[in-house]
């Protein structure tokens, strides 16, 4: 089976939802994903996902 490539649903804080809904998750799954791993929306970096809805993120670099 040929892997769909993953697409950004988060960049530097912003949502994409058409992203989301590519990646069959609803905001409220984002959002528990999120509340999971101790982290809010506008400290990701980047979030990619597939169709599989296996997430990736990277969170922001923290200014000192």
């Amino acid at each position: 089976a040929c892997e769909a490539p993953p697409v950004i649903v988060v960049s530097d804080g912003q949502l994409d939802r058409q992203a989301l809904r590519y990646c069959n998750l609803t905001e409220e799954r984002l959002n528990r994903l999120l509340q999971e791993r101790g982290l809010e929306i506008g400290e990701i970096f980047l979030l990619s996902c597939n169709r599989a809805a296996e997430v990736h993120i990277v969170k922001k670099e923290k200014r000192a």
